[in-house]
């Protein structure tokens, strides 16, 4: 009876332990999306935008939302909207929470690149080569 018992605590332990692993592998990452516009109407969006070649556009709720970076991290995603400021491009930042492993790998790479980049034309490219990257990902997920 008590090994009985004893067994049973074991296993209940050991699937506490499994299910909280597996929970913190699984939670969602934020991820900060440099954010050009947001349009609601194509023809606006069509009039309205210069260079889409290299940004990542998303449709929700009737909207068209254009990004023009992705970072894991607050500073590289303020250092991105000076660049584009200089530019005489506003910006804003914009949090989304997401959760795909490759995904943060990746970023958290180009994070590094970023960090380290010299000059704000080479943190603009790296940050095309970022939303190629995630526009590759997401295709695969569909």
């Amino acid at each position: 009876m008590k090994k009985r018992i004893l067994i049973c605590l074991i296993v209940i332990g050991l699937g506490y332990m499994v299910g909280y692993y597996m929970k913190e592998n699984n939670k969602e990452e934020k991820y900060y999306f440099i954010q050009e516009g947001i349009y609601k109407d194509e023809e606006v969006f069509e009039s309205n935008i210069s260079n889409i070649k290299n940004k990542l556009l998303k449709y929700k709720d009737n909207k068209i939302y254009i990004y023009a970076g992705i970072t894991k991290e607050k500073k590289i995603a303020e250092k991105i909207i000076n660049a584009y400021k200089n530019k005489n491009q506003k910006m804003k930042i914009e949090e989304i929470y997401m959760k795909n492993e490759e995904l943060k790998i990746n970023i958290e790479q180009f994070d590094l690149l970023a960090k380290k980049s010299s000059s704000e034309e080479e943190l603009l490219k790296i940050e095309e080569f970022v939303i190629a990257n995630y526009a590759e990902i997401m295709k695969k997920e569909e």
